[in-house]
């Protein structure tokens, strides 16, 4: 039906349509007639399948296209030696040079791309119990590099949880022993705590994922939403496990400030020295060239270019200076902090007063409300250091 649809209406069409019947439509159609004529339960050869499809699909849909746009001007073959001829006339025309070839590939190209459009409802058909595997929905439905970060892990004990509270404006509600789940275009659903058998901890730009004992997703939610902190500390104190994306158990006690290293470094990850560099050196050298092309033409926009290039040479230099510099070393309970422009700062942990835990940026405040130390979850050491504090602020309640 694809190529039927094709053939006809790429009949003398311009470039825009081409890319449509061409590469879209075959894109989105071949998985679409994996699942129509009933392919194998199978989700590699069912990838597979679909890419050659498209790879031998859409080359023999182009020779039909350059076979129509031959009928006319010699009008339609009388005999099928004929039609064979002008077949071969038509395969010559697309791929007698380079140009055909070019586009042939290019199509191709984006028709997988867009084949991929169709994976999730080709994985519903060729594996549903993976589809529907709350292991799998934590990996996706992402929302951002960071958004589904925790402020800390394991998550400190929640003192006096109020009997109930929303997580994510509403879209999930805690009420004693009950959740209500609210999802867009559907009934609000409601289940005991005790059904929820456990909760798989997303990646990073992904849910965590509630789910019952026959293993069906129940709610999901991300720690950047509000509240989420608040949940999982309900969760904990209810007694329901959490565990990783392998399904394997994760510790949710934080450890005995003795089971701890007592002196680490909590620093910038080498990104930051590789990202810096990559950018000055980038950067840098656009700055120069507007300046220089500037100075020969006097033209504003090339100075608004070089300002713009200015600003991201002073970012990437902050980058490399966070690389260099700044850093919180912990020895036993005296901490040691040197901001990125090399300001060092020392203090005892009983002079923190206060951690406030963010997804991408946390710090520790003093009785007087002032910024002690500010750390972010990808620095190296940063989850060590976050239960080190939950394991002292423990002690210390």
């Amino acid at each position: 039906m694809v190529w039927i649809v094709l053939f006809i209406l790429t009949l003398d069409f311009p470039w825009g349509e081409l890319l449509i019947f061409g590469a879209v439509l075959p894109g989105l159609a071949a998985p679409l007639g994996y699942r129509l004529f009933r392919g194998a339960r199978d989700m590699k050869w069912a990838r597979w399948t679909v890419r050659l499809a498209i790879v031998v699909g859409v080359p023999l849909a182009l020779l039909l296209v350059c076979f129509g746009w031959i009928i006319p001007a010699l009008g339609p073959p009388s005999t099928l030696q004929e039609a064979a001829n002008r077949l071969r006339l038509a395969a010559l025309q697309l791929f007698g040079d380079r140009d055909g070839w070019v586009l042939t590939g290019a199509l191709i190209l984006f028709a997988l791309l867009f084949s991929s459009l169709g994976n999730k409802p080709l994985l519903r058909y060729a594996d549903p119990a993976w589809y529907d595997d709350p292991r799998r929905l934590a990996r996706e439905n992402g929302g951002g590099a960071v958004f589904n970060t925790p402020p800390c892990w394991p998550l400190p004990p929640g003192k006096e949880l109020p009997e109930s509270f929303s997580v994510d404006r509403g879209k999930l509600t805690v009420e004693g022993d009950t959740l209500t789940v609210k999802t867009w275009g559907k009934a609000p659903r409601s289940f005991p705590v005790d059904s929820v058998a456990g909760v798989v901890l997303g990646s990073a730009s992904g849910f965590n994922i509630l789910y019952d004992k026959d293993r069906r997703a129940l709610a999901r939610f991300a720690w950047s939403r509000k509240n989420a902190v608040l949940l999982g500390q309900y969760l904990l104190s209810k007694g329901v496990p959490f565990v990783d994306l392998e399904g394997k158990a994760v510790p949710t006690q934080t450890p005995q400030p003795r089971d701890l290293p007592q002196c680490f470094t909590v620093r910038e990850s080498r990104l930051c020295l590789v990202l810096g560099w990559i950018g000055l050196l980038f950067f840098g050298a656009g700055l120069t060239a507007a300046l220089v092309f500037w100075a020969l033409e006097r033209d504003g926009g090339l100075l608004f270019l070089a300002g713009v290039c200015l600003l991201l040479v002073l970012l990437f230099g902050w980058m490399l200076l966070s690389y260099r510099n700044r850093r919180l070393e912990v020895d036993g309970t005296e901490l040691v902090y040197t901001t990125a422009f090399g300001r060092t700062t020392s203090f005892q942990l009983a002079d923190v007063a206060q951690i406030h835990w963010g997804v991408n940026s946390s710090r520790l405040t003093d009785h007087q409300g002032r910024v002690l130390a500010r750390f972010e979850d990808n620095m190296d050491n940063a989850p060590l250091l976050a239960v080190y504090l939950n394991a002292y602020q423990n002690r210390k309640d």
